[in-house]
């Protein structure tokens, strides 16, 4: 027997259909994407009304529209010289904290939106989820970057692992997990890695870890070092990476502890 839903009743104003014209869009930057330049000009080289879709757009009292849905779409009408406006679907929502929230939401089901993306989008629109992650990264001096592909000392690209680790982990753990990378590799570009904080917070939640013992235990080794023998493991034992890198941790963390000795798997 199919397992019963809840529908939700609160559906809201019906949005209006209409053609807005194009100098009238807007793209609010506080929880938008970059326009990826590549994809607009795809739309541009191959613009047809049969194939154009409907953009999503927020109206505001001046007059001009926030696009939450089809931003590539409105730039490749802005650069066609025969399109002066576009198809829409027009709500009204109260702040551009609900058009953000808006956003993640028509999105979050497609490949099209990041985890980057949806971070930033999130914050904006104060989620909860997402400003749980920020006050843990910001604990422990670090931040998400602005986009992928952007690479800097104390930022990372791993939202999920970070939120994942959250959830499991907890809040004090991620944030040590991501000190203590910080603390020994202090000057690596790329460090703060989605596998590495989810093995180390998994371990603080564990064990009550000596700080300095585990420093110097992973100081013996570069994290590259560290993570080609985990990859090497892995294929021949199986297992996952997290797992692996956690082991390796813990062997190198026990040598010469006679009392106390960490126990691989957990507690």
């Amino acid at each position: 027997m199919e397992k019963a839903f809840k529908i939700n009743t609160e559906i809201g104003p019906k949005p209006e259909l209409q053609w807005v014209p194009v100098e009238k869009i807007i793209v609010d930057s506080n929880y938008q994407r970059e326009i990826v330049p590549y994809r607009a000009k795809k739309i541009l080289k191959n613009f047809q009304w049969r194939y154009f879709q409907p953009v999503t757009l927020a109206a505001h009292p001046d007059g001009t529209y926030s696009v939450y849905d089809g931003q590539h779409r409105v730039k490749a009408a802005e650069l066609h010289p025969l399109v002066k406006e576009v198809p829409a679907m027009v709500v009204t929502l109260g702040s551009s904290q609900e058009e953000a929230d808006a956003f993640v939401v028509v999105n979050r089901d497609r490949t099209s939106i990041s985890p980057i993306d949806a971070y930033w989008a999130g914050l904006h629109a104060e989620n909860p989820e997402m400003l749980r992650i920020k006050r843990v990264l910001d604990r422990a001096g670090c931040e998400i970057v602005s986009a992928y592909g952007d690479k800097a000392i104390n930022k990372t690209s791993a939202v999920t692992a970070v939120s994942r680790s959250i959830k499991f982990y907890g809040d004090e753990a991620v944030r040590r997990a991501l000190q203590m990378i910080r603390r020994v590799w202090p000057n690596q570009v790329g460090a703060l890695r989605g596998v590495w904080i989810r093995a180390l917070a998994h371990m603080y939640r564990d064990y009550a870890l000596d700080d300095d013992r585990l420093a110097a235990a992973l100081s013996r080794q570069s994290m590259f070092e560290i993570t080609a023998s985990a990859e090497a493991i892995k294929k021949i034992s199986g297992g996952s990476a997290e797992k692996t890198i956690r082991e390796i941790i813990i062997t190198a963390y026990n040598r010469g502890k006679n009392k106390g000795a960490l126990k691989k798997g957990g507690k």
